[in-house]
């Protein structure tokens, strides 16, 4: 978390430091998140294109190819892509300071292999044993978001936050005993929540930075 926060301070610090000029007549725009490649849990390449419509609405494509290049989560042979289609609706956007709201459907799906504590009968108080499993894991969101875009001549950066709900679909394979129960943390864990089996919705806060070229 504080790799996170430094990183996102020295982006909002350049943002200020560069010299201003309008971008008003550029209708494209290629973004990279960097925030992406270190995500703890779902780690990858992020690339968007953003088309802007007139005065004060764009639509924004996103595709990132999930991967873990650091080595950041506890997951093995992690692969999968993620798929995101955004509308954003312009408050203003004759300046280089844009703020905007949106709408963002997202799709992913990804593979891995993980690991934990499980025991064959809680009953029966049988000993706890490690064993390794494959996930399956498909997640269906919907995000309403908040965000600031600067604008500085080619340069371009977009910060978001926002609240959705998302709809996870996580299949287990290959474990030694798929009735064993699985031993839950004592504290909160999002590698436990990550790979926990089932069908189930959750909240979902989406955070981003990206950093872009218009042209």
């Amino acid at each position: 978390m504080r790799t996170i926060s430094i990183f996102t301070l020295f982006i909002f610090y350049c943002a200020f430091a560069l010299g201003q000029e309008t971008t008003s007549q550029k209708t494209n725009q290629i973004k990279l998140s960097p925030l992406r490649i270190i995500d703890l849990v779902n780690p990858g390449f992020e690339i968007s294109f953003e088309k802007v419509y007139g005065a004060n609405l764009s639509s924004q494509i996103s595709v990132a190819l999930l991967r873990d290049p650091f080595t950041l989560t506890q997951f093995t042979n992690y692969k999968g892509f993620r798929f995101a289609f955004e509308e954003k609706f312009f408050k203003n956007s004759n300046d280089n300071k844009q703020h905007y709201y949106s709408i963002e459907p997202v799709y992913l799906k990804v593979n891995y292999s993980d690991e934990g504590q499980f025991i064959k009968d809680t009953a029966l108080n049988t000993p706890e044993y490690w064993d390794t499993f494959k996930v399956a894991k498909q997640t269906f969101a919907l995000n309403f978001k908040y965000g600031i875009q600067f604008n500085f001549n080619h340069f371009t950066i977009d910060g978001s936050i926002g609240l959705g709900i998302k709809y996870k679909v996580v299949n287990r394979s290959e474990m030694l005993d798929e009735k064993a129960y699985q031993v839950p943390p004592r504290h909160p864990n999002a590698y436990y929540e990550a790979s926990r089996a089932g069908n189930y919705i959750r909240p979902n806060v989406p955070m981003n930075i990206k950093i872009g070229y218009s042209f």
